[in-house]
């Protein structure tokens, strides 16, 4: 998981479902934390850190932080408490929402 030093931009919420190709059972065993949120046409890379990781289930919201690749073209498009569709790779696993920024 990418996560050291990393700087996160948002508090969000992430409901999704297990991949395809994931083994273990829930979302703290993913060793892949790098996502992609769809807004408008395009999706956005980022990466999160689930907040009580003993406590987060596929298909129940549970809480995150949130880093982007691009944050100023985020912080342009998306809207708090807004749902997201979220992908991994090309398969479509759930959706996120932005609840808050970070401030820095």
């Amino acid at each position: 998981m990418i996560t050291e030093n990393l700087l996160f931009h948002y508090i969000g919420e992430l409901n999704i479902s297990k991949a395809k190709n994931i083994n273990g059972s829930q979302p703290k065993d993913d060793v892949v934390n790098w996502l992609f949120l769809k807004i408008g046409e395009h999706r956005y890379s980022f990466i999160y850190k689930i907040m009580l990781p003993q406590e987060a289930r596929y298909n129940f919201p549970f809480e995150v932080r949130m880093s982007f690749l691009m944050p100023e073209k985020i912080a342009e498009l998306a809207k708090n408490n807004r749902k997201y569709v979220v992908y991994r790779g090309e398969e479509i696993i759930g959706y996120a929402k932005i609840l808050s920024s970070i401030q820095s």
